[in-house]
């Protein structure tokens, strides 16, 4: 079995973005995390008005997932030097 996890990122801001990685998480039937991961977009950045697509596969999960939670990760923040 794979489960197969994918999407489309559309910038709708009006300047580039920067397109940070995409946590995700694997939800059982009882409501908790059974793995979670980080998948890296196409682009590193997306222009006004354009979109990128993501996709990431697990072999074989551990059990049922019943849910997928997507979120962008933060961005690392910048060292001062």
């Amino acid at each position: 079995m794979h489960l197969i996890v994918k999407g489309t990122i559309h910038c709708l801001a009006k300047k580039t973005q920067v397109i940070p990685e995409i946590k995700a998480e694997a939800i059982g039937i009882d409501g908790r995390v059974i793995e979670s991961w980080r998948i890296k977009p196409t682009r590193v950045t997306l222009k006004p008005g354009k979109a990128t697509r993501f996709q990431s596969v697990i072999l074989s999960p551990e059990e049922t997932v019943t849910e997928i939670n997507l979120s962008f990760a933060e961005k690392p923040h910048a060292t001062e030097e």
